[in-house]
């Protein structure tokens, strides 16, 4: 609710908006949900589109498996240059990358669409503590 002036600060009206949120998961009809609201007209308003990953979770737990296999690989490394044995895991801090943000799209689109969503790139950074065994 907003108001709307006459000649400021007299207000002559207020105006009410409300906000709805679409989501589109077939990205071929995204065009069309587009083209419908600006059709309305002045009445309908498209603020902007957002891709994201439908469920991250599955990404993710795949980026923090291979995140914490690395961290393993090098504690070893690290291990056999000091000369010592590894020893077991003492710590473990994760730091997530996000949210998504969009990436250019590397493939040109076909001619007939004109959504593109790009890329998005979910991480984590896994930091692991070992502690050098006996």
């Amino acid at each position: 609710l907003g108001p709307e002036y006459q000649a400021y600060p007299k207000v002559s009206a207020y105006r009410a908006a409300q906000g709805v949120e679409a989501v589109v998961r077939d990205l071929a009809r995204a065009d069309h949900v587009i083209d419908t609201v600006a059709g309305v007209g002045e009445e309908a308003r498209l603020n902007g589109i957002v891709f994201e990953v439908s469920d991250p979770d599955a990404v993710l737990a795949t980026a923090r498996q291979e995140a914490f296999r690395q961290a393993a690989v090098k504690a070893a490394q690290y291990a056999v240059l000091a000369g010592r044995p590894l020893g077991r895991v003492v710590s473990i801090a994760e730091e997530r990358h996000g949210p998504p943000v969009p990436m250019a799209r590397t493939m040109a689109a076909e001619a007939h669409d004109t959504v593109s969503p790009g890329r998005q790139a979910i991480g984590v950074t896994v930091q692991v503590g070992y502690a050098f065994g006996d």
